[in-house]
């Protein structure tokens, strides 16, 4: 967000305006993984403003719409998705469980669980990075950060899908929801067609607060 806020202020002519918005939109991401992670903590409310104030920047600065296929509308806005405070949890026999920091079985590796453990960043030896898991990330090899053992589920047989409150995976949210035809007509009245971008404005109004629902916790 800061390369983006930089580069906005004071162009070099070097950096396309579509990187700074890519990269903007990149870091409303990082902020709400940095809320999912931070929720029930004293670093909650830290997390939650920056989130607010963030959006807002990216609405002011590059406009937002509704992701549109057709006339079939999506909510994928991080900022959005982020205030509604629920989560999946999945229950099933896990045949296959890896370990995140060393890649074997998590009952047979030396890495205990609710440990942290400092690790080089990077994907190039797991396929995956120890850090945050993902396949492509900033973590870097030559430095080192501070993880957790996450089990890797290699093998599982599903039994079923929950949503709760909040997650045993602090980032298992929900990342798109679908706006009816008939919510939108309701809020836009007649100057709505099916098919026609919609611009969304959420972030340009006083937040109200995170949504959250007596669900149970895995």
């Amino acid at each position: 967000m800061q390369q983006a806020r930089e580069e906005v202020r004071q162009p070099d002519g070097s950096d396309p305006a579509n990187d700074n918005e890519r990269c903007a939109r990149l870091a409303l991401a990082a902020y709400r993984a940095s809320l999912d992670w931070a929720e029930d903590t004293d670093l909650e409310e830290g997390a939650h403003e920056r989130l607010d104030l963030a959006g807002k920047w990216v609405r002011e600065t590059f406009g937002c719409t509704l992701d549109r296929s057709g006339t079939e509308y999506t909510q994928t806005c991080p900022v959005a998705l982020g205030h509604n405070r629920i989560g999946l949890s999945i229950g099933g026999s896990a045949a296959r469980r890896i370990c995140s920091l060393c890649g074997q079985d998590v009952s047979e590796c030396e890495h205990l669980p609710g440990t942290s453990y400092v690790v080089p960043g990077g994907s190039a030896d797991l396929g995956w990075c120890r850090v945050c898991c993902k396949n492509e990330c900033s973590h870097l090899p030559t430095e080192t950060y501070r993880a957790a053992v996450v089990s890797i589920i290699r093998e599982m047989d599903l039994v079923e899908v929950s949503i709760v409150h909040k997650p045993a995976n602090p980032e298992a949210r929900i990342h798109s929801m679908s706006v009816g035809l008939t919510q939108l007509r309701a809020l836009l009245g007649k100057t709505f067609q099916p098919g026609m971008d919609v611009s969304c404005d959420r972030c340009l109004s006083p937040c109200e607060g995170l949504t959250r629902h007596d669900l149970p916790h895995p």
